[in-house]
């Protein structure tokens, strides 16, 4: 859609928006979709899914290079740390607490 409207009006630089079409993008089953894209371009600062050095869509002060693929991926391991490494730690202390009580005679 994109290639199509850069390659109509000759400018690299028109944004999706400014694109003829683009409101009829907003409809079912385009909408999600949409959103999803102009949402993660602007919350990660990021451009494409697929290639490196992709155009950004929908924002201009998205980092050159930078995939949102990648930019998610970073987002689901730092997730997985801050949800994975307390959850390790406790259990560690539960282990050691249990081999503590177990070994404790006088309860």
């Amino acid at each position: 859609f994109h290639r199509a409207c850069i390659a109509e009006s000759g400018s690299r630089s028109t944004k999706v928006q400014n694109c003829p079409g683009y409101v009829a993008m907003l409809a079912v089953p385009h909408d999600d979709y949409v959103s999803y894209l102009q949402s993660v371009e602007t919350d990660f600062s990021c451009s494409g899914f697929c290639r490196f050095w992709a155009q950004p869509l929908f924002s201009a002060d998205s980092e050159a290079g930078h995939r949102c693929a990648s930019a998610i991926g970073e987002e689901v391991v730092n997730t997985g740390y801050f949800i994975g490494l307390p959850t390790v730690v406790s259990g560690a202390v539960l282990v050691g607490l249990g081999a503590a009580l177990a070994g404790y005679d006088h309860l």
